[in-house]
């Protein structure tokens, strides 16, 4: 079997590709408007390789828990803890939280009373919290009952988000969005650091093995 070489960032870009993350998804359109497909390793292989060019966190959802977490001071609260591997730099386990409500709103003659405990791991959702607001911010619906979300957590797979670091807690990660990168900066984030390289070779006294170590793990 024919091992097929993934194309770097860079390749993508001289070949006439416009990268950018839209919403968290990684978007490779050509010139006359036709997208590049490229399979979820692909596609993360060069999400690490604009990671490599900026400071922004790039992590990707693995599954969610729903309980009473104590946050802050001995408080206990219904959250939705999500958690997330590291795509790029990004702490070891990130996880973040969102106020949910984890028991029922109404009563069911014979069956359940307002106020019980809900199924392990089911969750509601109101309006005004802000967890709703982030999955709209995901692309994705909610013309269904705020009962049902624990059936669609499967659709925040394959999105790449992006936040900022708490200073208290080192995994936690605060103001959870979707990633958003222009290609006009993606392009400048490579021209800039094209240029840093071209400098550095061009120093004086420069020996190639320095400048290999120095720059082995980029991805051009």
């Amino acid at each position: 079997m024919t091992e097929v070489t993934r194309m770097s960032l860079n390749q993508l870009l001289m070949l006439g590709f416009s990268v950018s993350i839209e919403g968290g998804r990684l978007r490779v359109v050509y010139l006359n408007g036709t997208q590049k497909q490229l399979s979820e390793d692909e596609a993360l292989a060069v999400v690490r390789d604009i990671g490599k060019l900026t400071p922004d966190i790039m992590m990707t959802y693995e599954e969610y828990d729903a309980g009473n977490y104590k946050l802050k001071q001995g408080v206990y609260r219904p959250s939705l803890r999500l958690e997330f591997s590291p795509v790029a730099n990004c702490p070891k386990d990130p996880i973040c939280f969102f106020n949910v409500v984890l028991t029922r709103q109404r009563s069911k003659a014979g069956h359940y009373e307002k106020g019980d405990p809900l199924p392990k791991g089911h969750f509601t959702v109101e309006r005004k919290q802000k967890f709703r607001a982030f999955w709209e911010s995901c692309g994705l619906a909610t013309n269904f009952s705020p009962t049902k979300y624990h059936e669609r957590m499967g659709k925040l797979k394959g999105l790449i988000f992006t936040g900022t670091r708490n200073e208290e807690k080192r995994n936690k990660i605060n103001d959870v969005k979707p990633l958003e990168i222009s290609a006009d900066r993606v392009r400048s984030l490579v021209a800039t650091h094209k240029k840093r390289t071209d400098s550095a070779l061009s120093a004086p006294n420069y020996r190639i093995e320095s400048a290999h170590k120095d720059w082995g793990d980029c991805p051009f």
